[in-house]
């Protein structure tokens, strides 16, 4: 209420459009202070939980006394304590904020706060980074769209009867509505990149490796299979640059050694060598929106006229993809899962998944049978891969993985490719509890989580009147494409995102190709126009 009674409309205005570099120079210069930034934001989540419900806590008090510190230390030896002095920063609900809950959804986890801080979160913290938020999740991380038994559904600032994407999907919103301006988000199958495409966002996916897991909760401690990681979510690319160069630092080694010291490569990220960039449309599995499609060919058309050879890639088989990743996201059958929501209130997105894995395999095989017959083979073969593995079928899968990631490896530098371009999701924003009515389109992301290959997603376009196919068109169809016409409805002005993909820790070298895209198009802003007026 205090803070209500303070809303300095000016600074109001100012801060709901900055972008973090440009926040960061006043910061830093006592332009503006630590503190008033923090309360304007604060005011500015609040909004935007009040019209999206987008987080899940504040972290006010805590905050406050950091941001009086930082304006004391400023004021005292005139300059800043570190490259993000006074930054307000959101942070997705399973990471790890001293003094605050990780709940990934489940309501038995709300009996402790978390003690410490994620190392991600310490190191910004050190840097000067003022964590103010934690942000909306879907139960156990495990969607594409944000909504748990706790804290509700949260909705997406571009159309409030879409989705803004899973798992990181409250950070989308809070960012893209204005409450942020920057934030960190997780990723194990598209939880970033997916958000991201879904409000006009731009956000990292790093080399797994990079980055610590220390306070970064998932479901299913210990699981290794495929590797989840944290990632930046913010509304530009040099926004993302700033945090990834604090991150990707030797003070990440020094507090979890398992990390490599690898700080980031400047040479890279700066460098004007001409590169040879692949793309496809299509990836052989899933066939995308058109919209999906024509934002890859406007990237690809950008970064020509920039002077980068441009190629076709075929990427090896998807489908093969989809069936590993699958099989590895389920390789105990979905025990893990149905222990952790057995006793619990579960979301409607999960009850599917839940009751799938509380079948034995029997019953499973006989539904997989009867997807089959039905002509929705891959929805059949999805079931089939949910199936518990014994130890020496993991070793299988495992050695398939490696197999598949080397093929990739191999073709991409037969080929001399420095990056690839491709579609960020199959479809657009999606409508509440539709996405898994197509559960294909997972498959553009998950398969660089797979592949640990660094992605990123920079938006590009948004739908057009031209792009949207008729629902109603008779066809032979499968029922994930039916979905993809269905899904195309109402998606007019919906914000599309390209992906950028490159090797095993050439995270600069994606990010420079988002930058150039982004510099090419214009859309260093993209979330602008769905930002709050409701306190100018």
């Amino acid at each position: 209420s205090d803070l209500t009674k303070n809303i300095n409309k000016p600074l109001v205005n100012e801060l709901i459009d900055i972008n973090a570099n440009e926040l960061l120079k006043k910061l830093a210069s006592g332009v503006l202070s630590s503190e008033s930034v923090l309360n304007q934001f604060t005011l500015l989540s609040l909004e935007a939980h009040k019209q999206y419900n987008c987080i899940t806590e504040l972290l006010y008090n805590e905050a406050l006394k950091r941001a009086k510190e930082l304006d004391d230390h400023l004021s005292k030896n005139n300059n800043p304590v570190g490259p993000l002095h006074g930054l307000p920063i959101s942070v997705k609900e399973c990471l790890w904020v001293a003094g605050s809950y990780s709940s990934v959804g489940l309501p038995k986890s709300l009996s402790t706060k978390i003690d410490n801080d994620a190392v991600i979160v310490q190191i910004l913290k050190e840097a000067g980074a003022i964590p103010f938020v934690k942000t909306n999740v879907p139960q156990l991380l495990l969607s594409m769209e944000t909504s748990n038994p706790i804290y509700g559904t949260t909705s997406n600032p571009w159309n409030k009867n879409k989705s803004p994407g899973g798992s990181s999907g409250g950070e989308s919103a809070l960012i893209a509505a204005g409450g942020s301006v920057i934030g960190l988000g997780t990723d194990i199958g598209g939880s970033v990149r997916i958000p991201c495409h879904f409000t006009g966002l731009t956000g990292l996916k790093p080399s797994a490796t990079r980055m610590s897991r220390k306070g970064n909760d998932f479901f299913c401690e210990g699981y290794e299979s495929i590797v989840y990681t944290a990632g930046v979510m913010g509304r530009n690319v040099e926004d993302v640059v700033t945090l990834m160069r604090v991150l990707f630092s030797e003070r990440h080694s020094q507090l979890d050694p398992s990390v490599p010291c690898l700080p980031f490569n400047n040479e890279s990220y700066t460098s004007s060598k001409k590169l040879k960039i692949g793309y496809y449309l299509y990836n052989g599995y899933f066939t995308p929106s058109n919209a999906c499609s024509r934002a890859v060919t406007q990237a690809i058309k950008s970064v020509e006229q920039l002077g980068h050879t441009v190629v076709q890639f075929e990427p090896p088989s998807v489908e093969e993809a989809m069936k590993l990743y699958m099989s590895l996201i389920y390789v105990d059958g979905g025990n893990t899962l149905h222990s952790s929501l057995y006793d619990q209130p579960k979301e409607p997105l999960i009850k599917p998944t839940y009751l799938l894995v509380s079948l034995g395999q029997t019953l499973r095989s006989i539904i997989s049978r009867i997807y089959y017959f039905l002509g929705q083979k891959k929805t059949a073969s999805i079931i089939d891969c949910t199936k518990e593995k014994t130890v020496q079928e993991q070793w299988e899968l495992q050695k398939k993985r490696v197999e598949y990631r080397n093929r990739w490896i191999k073709k991409l530098q037969e080929e001399q490719i420095d990056a690839l371009i491709v579609p960020a999701f199959g479809v657009p924003a999606v409508n509440h509890m539709e996405s898994h009515k197509m559960i294909g389109a997972i498959s553009y992301t998950c398969i660089f989580n797979l592949l640990d290959f660094p992605a990123g997603v920079v938006p590009v376009t948004t739908v057009t009147l031209a792009d949207i196919r008729n629902p109603r068109e008779p066809s032979m169809e499968s029922t994930w494409e039916s979905a993809v016409r269905q899904a195309d409805v109402n998606t007019e002005g919906l914000p599309v995102g390209v992906q950028v993909v490159s090797l095993p820790y050439q995270d600069e070298m994606v990010l420079r190709v988002m930058g150039e895209v982004q510099k090419q198009l214009g859309t260093s802003d993209f979330s602008k126009q769905t930002r709050l007026t409701s306190l100018k």
